[in-house]
């Protein structure tokens, strides 16, 4: 076959660190912009993005260029210096690790719907037990001892 025919869906889920409800309202919108621009600069497919206070998810079409650990790493760095520059009183920044969750084109609306309706479900359901549920339904295994860092 001469061409390179790929469709990565990653459903992908970060927090600031200590999941710090620093993406309030006011500063909120401009992060997800930024995410949204740097994704793009990256050849990266944004079919969806948003997020609460502590967290972010994206659902993302990821190029074969670019490893989810590369395109993660290049993401929150920039995102977290923008903010820092942009909000100089907030000592911003992206906790270490992440979630990256595979999704077939069958379930791309169903991803989209959740997280279009994250403030909803969030009141709810906090952060923490989101990500059980996404790592269990996943077929992962949990360790708490790593979901404090």
């Amino acid at each position: 076959m001469s061409h390179t025919f790929t469709r990565q869906l990653l459903h992908i889920v970060f927090s600031t660190k200590e999941r710090r409800p620093l993406l309030v309202p006011e500063t909120r919108p401009r992060m997800i912009g930024y995410l949204r621009a740097v994704s793009g600069d990256l050849g990266v497919a944004v079919l969806r993005i948003n997020g609460v206070e502590d967290h972010v998810h994206l659902l993302v079409d990821l190029p074969t260029s670019l490893s989810t650990a590369e395109y993660l790493q290049k993401l929150k760095v920039n995102s977290s210096r923008w903010f820092r520059k942009q909000f100089q009183q907030v000592d911003f920044h992206w906790q270490r690790g992440y979630g990256a969750f595979s999704v077939s084109e069958s379930k791309v609306d169903d991803v989209c719907g959740y997280i279009d309706r994250q403030e909803t479900h969030h009141k709810k359901s906090s952060f923490e037990d989101e990500i059980r549920k996404l790592v269990k339904n996943h077929g992962l295994e949990f360790d708490e001892r790593f979901f404090l860092g």
